[in-house]
């Protein structure tokens, strides 16, 4: 499975933290298999200032089943099967933290949206139960929850 974070931050938001996590559930979770009914799961962090507020609002999950070719800055890229959700992080709260409060900040914002998501939205072949279980079981053995 792919699993990825995508930053939608502040400038003045270190978003090296989320990079970090996003490559360890990516290596986390590439060899995993849930089923068939979602080959990749993207994640937005949303971490912006009072004043990006109004433009960066979380947008509801969109699954895209069938393949879906795209062009983004002369980038080409295909979907298919992917679930695409965001979460969002108060900016005040995470510029106070620092190193593994912000990571575990993050984490629990990600568990908990990814449990309110799979609470609503049901994926033919994909086991949701094992997804989430897995989730915590790595954000246990990070310490980040």
């Amino acid at each position: 499975m792919d699993l990825g974070l995508a930053i939608y931050a502040s400038k003045e938001v270190n978003s090296d933290i989320i990079t970090e996590i996003s490559n360890q559930l990516k290596e986390q979770f590439v060899n995993l298999n849930f089923g068939s009914g979602i080959l990749s799961i993207h994640i937005g962090v949303i971490c912006v200032s009072k004043d990006f507020e109004p433009f960066f609002i979380p947008r509801k999950p969109k699954y895209t089943r069938k393949k879906k070719e795209q062009e983004i800055d002369g980038i080409k890229f295909v979907t298919e099967k992917a679930l695409e959700y965001d979460c969002k992080i108060n900016f005040d709260n995470y510029q106070k933290l620092d190193g593994i409060y912000r990571k575990k900040l993050i984490a629990s914002e990600v568990l908990k949206t990814t449990k309110e998501v799979f609470d609503h939205k049901k994926i033919k072949d994909f086991d949701s139960k094992a997804f989430i279980n897995d989730l915590i079981s790595f954000l246990e053995s990070q310490k980040y929850i």
